[in-house]
């Protein structure tokens, strides 16, 4: 189950995300879990964060979507978690053709960003403390680390 920390952080991001989304008048809707996502036949994941342009909406208000632009996941304590987090749903998302995949990780206290290509994602990089971590998607988003690292200790 999520802890405080981890939805200070997804609210942080998601509210940052949906400012970007203004800046580049895309129509992208920002949302928070939980929204099951049908990536492909058989598997659903549920991201913290969906970042979903218009061609990603379902085609009824009461459908789920299947596909998603950006999906944003925070670890969450123990080895279970971590292993879902980088191995599995990094698997998963990129089978379903999501863009960019973004792993927030208040443990290791850095940010590493994904990018599809090929059927496989390329680490766009691994930002830390006092940088500033983005992806290609949408170049407004920008999270500057430090800030999600204060929401950190500021709940430890």
């Amino acid at each position: 189950m999520p802890t405080w920390m981890h939805q200070m952080i997804i609210d942080f991001i998601a509210s940052l995300m949906r400012r970007a989304s203004e800046k580049k008048s895309d129509g992208a809707r920002v949302l928070q879990a939980p929204l099951p996502v049908t990536l492909f036949p058989g598997t659903i994941r549920e991201p913290d964060i969906l970042y979903l342009t218009p061609n990603c909406f379902p085609k009824s208000p009461h459908e789920y979507p299947s596909r998603l632009d950006i999906a944003v996941e925070v670890v969450s304590e123990g080895t279970e978690s971590r292993h879902r987090d980088y191995v599995a749903k990094r698997r998963d998302y990129a089978i379903g053709g999501v863009q960019e995949y973004w792993i927030v990780d208040p443990f290791e206290r850095h940010v590493t960003v994904l990018e599809l290509g090929s059927g496989n994602y390329n680490e766009l990089g691994v930002f830390q403390s006092g940088e500033i971590a983005r992806g290609n998607f949408n170049r407004f988003i920008e999270l500057p680390v430090s800030d999600v690292m204060r929401l950190v200790d500021d709940v430890v």
